[in-house]
């Protein structure tokens, strides 16, 4: 798993990386803003925490700048 973070971070960094995050992010991939003033903005996946199992993946809102941990859907 350690290995897999790492790559998955050093990939994120990349130009084809932010390409492919923008995507997702401008589809709704990581959900919405749950704050009425926030008109539904599309949220961004964010790690509190760069320690393997450390913290769950949180929600970055740009509008209101707020981490949101939202309940996970299937």
């Amino acid at each position: 798993y350690i290995l897999f973070g790492l790559i998955h971070a050093r990939f994120l960094t990349t130009t084809r990386g932010m390409q492919m995050l923008l995507q997702k992010f401008e589809k709704g991939t990581y959900g919405r803003c749950p704050r009425l003033y926030c008109e539904s903005q599309f949220l961004l996946p964010i790690g509190m925490s760069d320690v393997l199992s450390g913290e769950e993946v949180r929600h970055f809102c740009p509008r209101c700048r707020e981490v949101y941990v939202l309940p996970v859907s299937f």
